[in-house]
């Protein structure tokens, strides 16, 4: 083998390892089953670094369109986030080893978010995400309007007080297949297409 091809190879596997080295949020695909309102999908993104939820949505059809752009990450405890904490629920992965969120070993986990941005079913004003040993192998989602109470610095948090379910039911998530990165693809077309021509010119 030549010197230059040899050099070609290099900076391709290079590039691939470069890019298959940095991480990217993984994306989720999420189906809503309704047990009351209407059934409809909806998708989020968690980067495993930064311990990041983002856009988190939701289609409901009929224009119930809407989700959360973006989730703030205060540290809860030894670096965890509310983030992780949400992600490991939703996503049924154990993304956070101070968190036990898996249906069917999660004695109790609870995640409720409130500020939708565009509409929700019934027009409330949360959503609450739970897994719990009593309501079976699932995660469960809830809309309703809930009200708290004001909160005092250096004391836990009041709990919400919920109206109705305007909408629930059962919340799956699956992990999306991840798109070919078009750069690398690109180089390793290069080099193939030289290698060919340089060797029909030898040839």
């Amino acid at each position: 083998m030549k010197k230059s091809s040899l050099i070609w190879i290099v900076l391709v596997v290079s590039t691939l390892s470069a890019s298959a080295g940095h991480a990217v949020p993984l994306t989720y695909n999420l189906k809503f089953d309704a047990l009351l309102g209407p059934s409809g999908i909806g998708s989020f993104q968690y980067d495993t670094d930064a311990k990041l939820l983002t856009n988190l949505s939701w289609d409901f059809g009929d224009g119930i369109v809407g989700g959360f752009s973006f989730f703030p990450t205060p540290p809860i405890f030894n670096g965890s986030t509310s983030s992780s904490f949400l992600a490991e629920l939703l996503g049924q992965s154990d993304f956070d080893p101070n968190f036990n969120c898996i249906v069917g070993s999660a004695l109790s986990c609870r995640s409720t978010r409130f500020g939708a941005i565009g509409t929700t079913p019934g027009n409330v004003n949360s959503v609450t995400f739970s897994v719990a040993m009593s309501s079976g192998p699932f995660v469960f989602y809830s809309f309703a309007s809930a009200t708290t109470g004001p909160f005092v610095p250096g004391e836990t948090p009041p709990s919400p007080v919920f109206g109705p379910s305007t909408a629930n039911g059962h919340v799956l998530a699956a992990l999306a297949v991840p798109e070919p990165s078009s750069f690398p693809l690109l180089m390793l077309g290069v080099a193939v297409i030289w290698s060919v021509r340089r060797r029909t010119l030898v040839a």
